[in-house]
């Protein structure tokens, strides 16, 4: 499990890329990774503004999951629990 860089990813660093559900970049925690999977492999913890439910739009932030493909998305921030490389 890599990013873009080739930076290898870990549970909870700080991400960005463009996911599967939502139509734009999006940055957050990582809250998952899938190893072997080619595709929705990097699960994140995204903060959306005006999140449409049902026929209103509600009017505060949520916090959704968006999926992805690692290999697609670039480090922003490192987990203070990763690994000291070494």
């Amino acid at each position: 499990m890599h990013y873009r860089n080739g930076t290898q990813a870990h549970l909870g660093d700080i991400a960005r890329g463009r996911g599967y559900n939502i139509p734009h970049d999006v940055q957050g925690v990582v809250v998952g990774l899938t190893p072997g999977s080619e595709s929705c492999s990097i699960h994140l913890a995204v903060l959306r503004t005006a999140q449409p439910v049902g026929t209103q739009v509600a009017p505060y932030p949520v916090i959704v999951e968006e999926h992805g493909t690692c290999g697609e998305f670039d480090l922003v921030h490192p987990s203070p629990t990763r690994p000291v490389a070494g």
